[in-house]
């Protein structure tokens, strides 16, 4: 037997056996990230569930927030024309005295 025929005959086999080593680590792969995938969906769905229950604390916070800065921009609104309302009072005021 030569070495020509001993690597015909033996090469296909050792592909063969690899293959099937490959393709059986390939199961058991696929099988763990099955697995792996279920774990982390629940994972997933548990803290969708959490963050779904403080969406009433955010939009009370929101709401919260909203109305004080409603307020602030009437007070600022309120404080900027009461300024404002001074300095054309007092400016009528000098206009008036500059005519008589």
């Amino acid at each position: 037997m030569t070495f020509l025929e001993f690597a015909q005959v033996t090469l296909p086999l050792l592909l063969y056996v690899a293959a099937i080593v490959l393709l059986v680590a390939l199961v058991v792969l696929v099988i763990k990230l099955t697995k792996t995938l279920n774990k982390v969906d629940r994972i997933v769905d548990n803290v969708d569930q959490k963050v779904k229950s403080l969406d009433g604390i955010f939009g009370l916070i929101d709401f919260c927030t909203d109305k004080i800065s409603f307020l602030t921009n009437r007070l600022v609104d309120k404080l900027t024309n009461l300024v404002i309302g001074l300095g054309k009072k007092k400016y009528n005021d000098e206009k008036e005295e500059d005519y008589e």
